[in-house]
C-alpha cells in the first residue's frame, strides 16, 4: 500500500513492514501483525484501517471465525541525507 507519507507498507500476519526506497530496505513497524488476508486503506485524516479475518480458508460458519479491524497512524521523521539510513 502506498501511503500519503510516501511509504510503501506490507501487511502480514507476522508484522507490518515499511520501505521508503521502493523495496530496497524493509523495516518492521512496532505494532502487531494483521489478521489473515488483510485489506488496508488510508483515510483522509491519515488513519490506516486494516481489516482481516481470524480463521483459515474454511467455509464461513464451519469453524469459529471473526473479522478484525486494526487502525493506526504513521509518524514519519526523516533523517537528513548522508546521516544514515531509514
Amino acid at each position: 500500500m502506498l501511503t500519503a507519507e510516501d511509504l510503501i507498507l506490507h501487511f502480514a500476519t507476522d508484522g507490518i513492514y515499511w520501505t521508503d526506497d521502493v523495496g530496497g530496505h524493509w523495516a518492521r513497524l512496532p505494532i502487531p501483525g494483521t489478521a489473515y488476508y488483510p485489506r488496508a486503506v488510508q483515510l483522509a485524516d491519515g488513519t490506516i484501517v486494516c481489516i482481516g479475518h481470524v480463521g483459515s480458508d474454511d467455509v464461513y460458519g464451519t469453524v469459529d471465525q471473526s473479522i478484525r479491524q486494526q487502525t493506526f497512524r504513521l509518524k514519519v521523521t526523516r533523517e537528513e541525507e548522508g546521516e544514515g539510513s531509514p
